[in-house]
């Protein structure tokens, strides 16, 4: 009798280009460091270093772009001390502080740009008073002494401060199209007090301002009267803000880390999203640290990436991905980084400019991120460097990443609830990149067993993995650890034998 493959009895649906159900179905786990990509599975991008050296014990807190009203772009980073700006030219960060900051590692900065004024304004955690930064010079205070303040936000042609010292619950803005005015003329303020909790999180959503408070949410909106603004009161409550830094925007909408969701706003209505990931990441959140959380929004990739730092950790380690254009999670593993951003880049990356053979690459030669002014992600992290995201590596900074798709449990048989003994035997993937390995477990991801490796080509082929099990329930994991080793997987089927075939 001829050898019978058998499709799982729970069969996986074929590719989908809009709904990525192959991976990421009910029963799944999430990919781990992969990256759902024009209908594939890849293994995400590295990150290189971006500047000459590292600040050493002086940790990155903040990244932020100046963009100035001709166009011009400054890459500016912050550590809890000095201002710093990359040189494109020199591919050095030159020093344009000032006078030292003194602010500690967890008093992180809120920024903002006043482009018909050219001023970039950052602020460090109500330690020390306001600053601006004109183009070519070093960061100095602030004019017409504006209050010491968390967050700040610039909503033309107004800037506006929000938790100032001593009174958490207060916004200030200044006078109309004069950021150096903070009393008189149409500057003011209005304090918050319908929910007694602090301000969280201030950011511009289209012509609104939006307060994030721990425990609700305001709408700010400007007004044809002395008031200048108008918040009203509470958007929603009891979907505040979790971290001042877990909010992000892509122009249209607020994604944030509530206390136990995640939430979209779009100014009107606020949402939840996080049905998928929520129980397990918010039951293990270090809660005493909620600052070190942050996101940021990745356009290319219609995603907002959460940093997660969870009990036991100091910084993030995790970073869980929401794709709110198909409207699934998918989780990577990150070393310790304290802050992202976007910047764009002024150049073009060249066929030249690939390392190594044709074969050897692991970007698209079409993808965007290698385009002029493409927006590339930065990283900072606790080593004081800055990174970028790197369509070209697979690694980060030199170090390998581990990438690991794991299947939901299957069964072979089932009669009314019953699982039965089946012979498991073939495990077929449609892969290309350099290698791939081969795990499953029958305990429920308790213990894993080792299958084997298959090297792969260049292009998707099928690559069949040999094995003889006999178990009630099974699941997979595919894993690629190597250092600079790339792996796309397209699909993947599992086969057994039903009671009483047998095989040649």
């Amino acid at each position: 009798m001829p050898f019978l493959r058998k499709p799982q009895l729970l069969p996986i649906k074929g590719i989908n280009l809009s709904i990525p159900s192959t991976y990421l179905g009910d029963g799944f786990a999430f990919p781990q460091n992969l990256q759902y990509y024009r209908g594939e599975l890849k293994k995400r991008e590295g990150r290189s270093v971006l500047g000459d050296v590292s600040l050493g014990a002086h940790k990155i807190l903040h990244l932020d772009t100046f963009i100035l009203s001709a166009g011009n772009i400054r890459l500016l980073r912050f550590t809890k001390q000095n201002v710093q700006q990359y040189n494109t030219v020199t591919n050095v960060w030159d020093d344009i502080t000032g006078l030292d900051l003194t602010g500690a590692e967890t008093d992180f900065f809120s920024s903002c740009v006043v482009t018909e004024s050219d001023l970039f304004l950052f602020t460090n955690n109500i330690i020390d008073a306001p600053r601006k930064i004109v183009d070519g010079s070093n960061s100095a205070n602030l004019g017409g002494s504006p209050p010491k303040c968390a967050f700040m936000e610039y909503v033309t042609p107004y800037v506006l401060l929000a938790n100032i010292i001593n009174l958490p619950s207060k916004v200030q803005w200044s006078g109309t199209g004069t950021p150096e005015v903070w009393s008189g003329g149409n500057s003011g303020s209005q304090i918050l007090s319908d929910d007694p909790s602090f301000i969280r999180g201030m950011k511009k959503l289209r012509d609104y301002v939006m307060v994030y408070k721990e425990l609700s949410v305001y709408r700010g909106r400007k007004v044809g009267t002395s008031s200048i603004f108008d918040f009203g009161g509470p958007l929603s409550s009891g979907k505040g803000l979790y971290s001042p830094r877990a909010l992000s925007s892509d122009g249209e909408n607020h994604y944030y880390m509530g206390l136990n969701d995640f939430h979209v706003n779009n100014g009107v209505r606020i949402l939840d999203i996080g049905a998928p990931v929520r129980e397990y990441i918010f039951n293990r959140l270090n809660r005493s640290l909620n600052t070190t959380c942050h996101s940021v929004h990745v356009e290319q990739y219609h995603e907002v990436w959460f940093y997660i730092t969870i009990s036991g950790m100091s910084w993030p380690t995790e970073v869980w991905k929401y794709n709110y254009e198909k409207d699934f999670w998918y989780f990577d593993t990150c070393p310790s980084i304290i802050c992202a951003s976007s910047y764009k880049q002024v150049s073009s990356i060249t066929w030249n400019d690939g390392i190594g053979t044709w074969d050897e690459q692991t970007s698209f030669w079409d993808d965007s991120q290698g385009g002029a002014s493409s927006a590339r992600i930065i990283f900072g992290d606790t080593n004081g460097f800055v990174s970028q995201l790197d369509s070209g590596v697979v690694d980060d900074m030199g170090v390998a990443v581990t990438a690991k798709l794991e299947t939901k449990d299957y069964t072979g048989i089932e009669h009314e609830g019953i699982e039965f003994e089946t012979r498991w035997l073939q495990f077929d993937l449609w892969a290309r990149g350099d290698s791939a390995k081969l795990y499953y477990s029958t305990d429920y991801g308790s213990t894993w067993s080792y299958v084997g490796e298959n090297v792969l080509t260049d292009s998707i082929e099928k690559y069949t993995f040999w094995f003889d099990i006999i178990a009630k329930h099974i699941r997979f994991r595919v894993v690629q650890d190597g250092l600079s080793k790339q792996l796309v997987i397209r699909s993947f089927t599992p086969y057994f034998l039903s009671a009483g075939e047998i095989y040649a």
